[in-house]
C-alpha cells in the first residue's frame, strides 16, 4: 500500500470506521498529508459511515479538525471531506451556508491555502484561526462583502451575533 500510496484500514473497512468514527477522519487526514488515494472498498465504506462520526466525542473532532489544517494539508483535507461527503456530517451548521456554491467554497480553500503557507514557514495556526477560516465563507455576504473583497457593513449590523449564531452551534 505504500508504494502503490493508498490509504486502507486494517480489516474490515466499515467494521473499523463503526467502532471509532474518528478513523473516517484520520484516513482523509493520511490521505491528505501524503497525498495518497484511500483504496476503494475504504472509501466506500468511509462513505457508507460517516454519519456515525457525531457519535464520537466532540474534543476528538475539534482535534482532528485542527490536524488537518495543521498538518501542512488543510486544503486537500477540505477537498477530501468534500468530495466524500464527510464535511456536511463534521460541519452541518457550515455546510447549509456552503451547499455547492463555489464561490464560497473557493473562499475556504484560499483560506485553507493561507493555512498551509503558514504551517510551511513554521507559524502554527491557532484553533480560533481556523474556526475563524471555516466561518468567514459562510457568512462574508452577511457582513457587507461582495465576492472581490470589497466591504460595506450593512446599517444596524451586529457583527457579534451573526458570529455568535453560526459558533454557538458548532462550539
Amino acid at each position: 500500500d505504500l508504494r502503490r500510496r493508498l490509504v486502507r484500514t486494517i480489516g474490515d473497512p466499515e467494521i473499523r470506521f463503526r467502532e471509532d468514527p474518528i478513523r473516517i477522519l484520520r484516513a482523509i487526514k493520511f490521505a491528505a498529508r501524503l497525498g495518497f488515494e484511500i483504496e476503494p472498498k475504504t472509501l466506500e465504506a468511509l462513505k457508507r459511515t460517516r454519519a456515525e462520526i457525531p457519535k464520537a466525542a466532540a474534543p476528538r473532532i475539534l482535534e482532528e479538525i485542527n490536524r488537518f489544517c495543521r498538518g501542512g494539508a488543510a486544503r486537500k483535507s477540505f477537498v477530501l471531506l468534500r468530495s466524500s461527503g464527510v464535511f456536511p456530517v463534521l460541519l452541518p451548521e457550515l455546510a447549509k451556508h456552503y451547499g455547492n456554491r463555489e464561490t464560497t467554497w473557493g473562499m475556504l480553500f484560499d483560506l485553507l491555502d493561507g493555512i498551509d503557507r503558514r504551517q510551511a514557514a513554521g507559524v502554527e495556526c491557532s484553533t480560533g484561526e481556523i474556526l475563524t477560516a471555516l466561518m468567514l465563507p459562510a457568512i462574508y455576504e452577511q457582513l457587507g462583502w461582495d465576492e472581490n473583497g470589497n466591504a460595506e457593513q450593512p446599517q444596524g449590523l451586529d457583527v457579534r451575533e451573526v458570529v455568535t449564531s453560526l459558533l454557538r452551534p458548532i462550539a
